[in-house]
């Protein structure tokens, strides 16, 4: 009996204990309970700040960009009625500029022509000139020609019936003659050459300084 009721006791004792230590695992278990609903209410508080933070923030950035827009929009039109402004300037500006240059243009382009006109006149003038002396020149250079033709002619004909004997020498002679005759030719053509290139020269130094000048 004795045994039995310190065996009672035990397990009441222990009873007790497992009763105390699960009431602290209560008590342990509500306060983590409060705990962690006091961390979310105040999570839940926070993102409701944030929220509003952000509502708060948008709503600022819109009247600032509403702001800004209506700034840039008078800007916009400011700077645009100064430009319209300063067009218009520039316009009336380029057509005085534009007529004064066409007026200067047109008379530079008459006293050009006047000129030009001039230097034709001369230059005609100066060609008629050298075409007669040409044909002047060529006149008498035909007529010395005709002339030492029959003077030549001549001459053989005397020489001949002077020399009829001395043959050879007469042939001779009339060869060396021919050959004089033919180097005074070319030497003749070779002079009138020179004088046509330069003057051929002269003629287009004279139209590349008319065309330089009109340039």
């Amino acid at each position: 009996d004795e045994k039995k009721a310190d065996e009672k006791k035990t397990d009441e004792k222990k009873t007790d204990e497992k009763k105390a230590d699960d009431k602290k695992a209560d008590v342990k278990k509500t306060d983590e309970k409060k705990t962690d609903e006091k961390k979310t209410d105040e999570k839940k508080t926070d993102e409701k700040k944030t929220d509003e933070k952000k509502a708060d923030d948008k709503k600022a950035d819109v009247k600032k960009t509403d702001e800004k827009k209506t700034d840039e929009k008078k800007t916009d039109e400011k700077k645009t009625d100064e430009k319209k402004a300063d067009d218009k300037k520039a316009d009336v500006k380029k057509t005085d500029e534009k007529k004064a240059d066409e007026k200067k243009t047109d008379e530079k382009k008459t006293d050009e022509k006047k000129a030009d006109d001039k230097k034709a006149d001369v230059k005609k003038t100066d060609e008629k000139k050298t075409d007669e002396k040409k044909t002047d020149e060529k006149k008498t250079d035909e007529k010395k020609t005709d002339e030492k033709k029959t003077d030549e002619k001549k001459t053989d004909e005397k020489k001949a019936d002077d020399k009829k004997a001395d043959v050879k020498k007469t042939d001779e002679k009339k060869i060396d003659e021919k050959k004089t005759d033919e180097k005074k030719t070319d030497e003749k053509k070779t002079d009138e050459k020179k004088a046509d290139d330069k003057k051929a020269d002269v003629k287009k130094t004279d139209e590349k300084k008319a065309d330089e000048k009109k340039t």
